[in-house]
């Protein structure tokens, strides 16, 4: 019997991106803009993200901020219910 190994999604893969380096993505933001990307409580402002995401050139950093701004998108939607 021949063992057949499942395929990842590229949801899966970007997810494991991010979280083998966790705080990758706030640290380039505090490197690049200073407190002044971060909100009060900690989260990173969209503006920002999305700024950077348009100024880096590194393709792996692009996918983590992408997936950053997904997953600061699943929280603002936990905390309104």
């Amino acid at each position: 019997m021949v063992n057949k190994r499942r395929k990842t999604t590229k949801k899966i893969a970007k997810q494991k991106i991010v979280v083998e380096h966790p705080g990758r993505v706030k640290h380039y933001m505090m490197e690049k803009y200073g407190k002044k990307a971060f909100q009060p409580d900690g989260d990173l402002k969209m503006n920002y993200l999305n700024q950077a995401e348009k100024s880096t050139k590194n393709k792996s950093l692009k996918e983590a901020l992408g997936l950053a701004k997904v997953f600061e998108k699943w929280s603002n939607r936990r905390r309104k219910k």
